[in-house]
């Protein structure tokens, strides 16, 4: 696999690391599960990797393994139709930061789980239609940012008969 295809493998030696951000990248189609091993990571963005089809299609990644990640960017991310079903085991998760992510659609359930999860950002997702009904019990969360989302806003409206 081509080098810019996919994060190099020696990355996982770098398990001092405490910021990661992946810019501008348009070859990149796959994170390394070698990421996981960045036990110190404590932000990660990954910002306008048009090819990178990991995200929503794989679990190749265990989240969980990063025991130090508090910040999470998506950003113009068009292949990113959902988040990957092991963000869920991210406990240490704090902010959750989701940007002109274009085909993301909705949050599934399990988001209510990250119980470290204190903010989330939704700004220009403009397909995300929902939110889970169960965000409103989520205890820790202190800052919910929805810009730019016209579907969910509208729907939100429409809801609470708002013109």
């Amino acid at each position: 696999m081509d080098l810019h295809e996919c994060l190099p493998d020696w990355m996982k030696g770098l398990t001092s690391l405490k910021t990661l951000h992946i810019e501008n990248n348009h070859k990149l189609k796959y994170l390394s599960p070698g990421i996981q091993y960045l036990t110190s990571l404590q932000e990660l963005c990954i910002d306008d990797c048009e090819k990178l089809v990991e995200i929503s299609l794989g679990n190749s990644i265990k989240w969980e393994a990063l025991t130090s990640i508090r910040r999470l960017t998506f950003k113009n991310q068009p292949n990113l139709v959902t988040l990957p079903g092991g963000l869920q085991r991210a406990t240490t998760l704090q902010r959750l930061s989701i940007m002109n992510c274009q085909n993301l659609t909705a949050l599934l359930d399990w988001i209510c789980k990250l119980c470290s999860l204190k903010a989330l950002d939704l700004l220009y997702c403009r397909n995300l239609k929902s939110l889970p009904g169960s965000i409103s019990g989520h205890t820790c969360l202190r800052s919910l940012q929805i810009y730019g989302c016209h579907p969910l806003i509208e729907r939100r409206r429409r809801s609470s008969g708002e013109h």
